[in-house]
């Protein structure tokens, strides 16, 4: 908490210094703070729109409380850095959370095209093929993406996802 006040004291004369925002959103994340990691992403674009960092990250923030507007900060990021695989795996869980299933596709398959292996990328994958209905598909992918990877970000959620299936 002292941390987070000298950093807002700094902003009251320095808005504009991207580096703290930063800072500021990465500890707001760590608290689970959504609304104000959302906040310094929105002050940070109004001094640099072009961030592709925050654009990225922004329209992850905004998936769950406004997925047509994280959708177009994600195909921002996509047009400024089109090659990232990280930004098309946004792009393509923005695209699963707006149905537009065949972009969806589209994008999450670019993403594993340049990172195979990734198990976010791969539980991505199985909901994906959930909703094209390869119910099975997802399946597979989900016993394979935990039989392989015993630590990852999301395995609590693929391991649940995939008893909801079965």
């Amino acid at each position: 908490n002292g941390a987070i006040v000298q950093l807002q004291r700094w902003l009251e004369g320095h808005a504009d210094d991207i580096l703290v925002r930063e800072t500021l959103a990465e500890i707001y994340i760590k608290g689970n703070r959504a609304s104000d990691v959302v906040y310094q992403y929105r002050e940070i674009l109004k001094i640099d729109p072009d961030n592709v960092m925050v654009l990225n990250n922004l329209a992850w923030h905004l998936l769950d409380d406004d997925p047509e507007q994280a959708l177009d900060y994600a195909e921002k990021a996509n047009a400024l850095y089109p090659d990232s695989a990280s930004i098309l795996d946004t792009l393509a869980v923005a695209h699963l959370r707006n149905s537009n299933i065949v972009e969806a596709r589209r994008a999450i398959d670019r993403a594993r095209a340049l990172i195979p292996a990734s198990p976010a990328f791969r539980y991505h994958e199985a909901r994906i093929r959930v909703v094209e209905g390869d119910t099975t598909g997802a399946v597979e992918v989900l016993e394979t993406l935990l039989a392989q990877h015993e630590k990852f970000p999301e395995r609590a959620e693929a391991e649940a996802f995939l008893r909801q299936l079965k």
